[in-house]
């Protein structure tokens, strides 16, 4: 019973819940793009094209919450140290098999080396389409109080002014920074999301999405010639809405050398939600080698929720695909002439 009553809830929810909750995924490192417009490029290589797949929620609804979603960007190198990105990013969420969440994002970055920082600044724009089967949503007026339900198919929803389909051109912006310190690489990237408010809307009024501001913060730490940690936080606020994710990967180096691209790893974060309140903790597995990652997560949800969940959340794959560079490397020969 309380599993049909949430159920309920969120049918009759979820036109709002689009409008107060951006597209994200657990594993925000390897969706270099959606978390920060400077991301654009941000790696040594010529060209890198990367996909993130989630499912959430299917022990709720039957109908998981899934979210593919696919991009690539290229570099252009303007002198021995700068460079210019573009990138496309292509996202499709579809959330209970009722709401449909479509974006294509083009984006550009150029990065800036200056003494021994690197800086970075991003801009996205694209296109987002949403579209909703109202017919299948649950409405005040469909309440049955025999049942204590609510029934979509108990008579008209007279919602005759709610449309099936709105669309908006959106606006991200992003900096970003890091130097390397000995062993030790920090970083940090702000992004703005949806700088332009958008007017959001599936009745045809006014609706400013609110703009959402993200922080990323986190580090490459060289431990040794074993191991590597990446610890890292991720900060978002939207309106009255907060989100803060953080925790590490540790990677094994397959061999033994320090900061290698060949490694297996493992991590663990926690997510916190409205009120500093824990929502769920995810683990992530995955290995490096050469110029492919590949990671994969799973959400176990901690919160209130979990009693309808039975603790269960989400799980994402991911996988980025690194490019060569064709940035020659200067390098130094010793001869005996001289």
């Amino acid at each position: 019973m309380l599993k049909k009553l949430l159920l309920s809830t969120l049918s009759l929810t979820s036109v709002a819940l689009v409008q107060a909750q951006d597209i994200h995924f657990s594993q925000y490192f390897l969706s270099p793009v959606a978390t920060a417009p400077s991301n654009t490029g941000n790696h040594n290589g010529d060209w890198r094209v990367f996909g993130n797949y989630r499912s959430q929620w299917n022990s709720i609804a039957g109908k998981p919450y899934i979210t593919p979603a696919i991009g690539g960007d290229y570099n252009f190198y303007v002198n021995k140290v700068d460079k210019a990105s573009a990138g496309l990013y292509i996202v499709n969420d579809k959330s209970g098999g009722n709401l449909n969440v479509m974006k294509i994002m083009a984006s550009g970055a150029y990065h800036y080396a200056m003494n021994k920082n690197y800086l970075h600044g991003g801009l996205q724009v694209g296109y987002v389409s949403k579209t909703i089967n109202k017919d299948s949503e649950s409405y005040p007026n469909q309440f049955n109080e025999t049942t204590g339900m609510f029934d979509n198919k108990s008579g008209l929803n007279k919602e005759g002014s709610l449309e099936n389909k709105l669309s908006f051109v959106d606006v991200n912006l992003g900096l970003g920074w890091n130097r390397t310190f000995g062993k030790i690489t920090p970083y940090a990237n702000y992004s703005a999301f949806h700088v332009n408010a958008p007017n959001e809307s599936f009745t045809g009024g006014k609706n400013k999405l609110k703009m959402r501001n993200m922080l990323n913060l986190g580090a490459t730490i060289g431990v040794n010639n074993m191991f590597t940690l990446h610890p890292s936080i991720l900060l978002g606020t939207q309106g009255k809405a907060n989100e803060l994710v953080g925790g590490a990967n540790l990677h094994y180096n397959i061999d033994k050398k320090m900061l290698s691209k060949k490694y297996v790893y493992i991590g663990q974060y926690l997510r916190y939600g409205v009120g500093n309140i824990v929502d769920a903790t995810f683990t992530t597995v995955g290995m490096s080698y050469k110029a492919v990652q590949v990671g994969i997560s799973y959400d176990v949800n901690i919160s209130q929720l979990k009693t309808v969940t039975a603790n269960k959340g989400a799980y994402e794959l991911a996988f980025i695909y690194t490019g060569l560079s064709s940035r020659l490397t200067k390098k130094e020969i010793p001869c005996d002439r001289y």
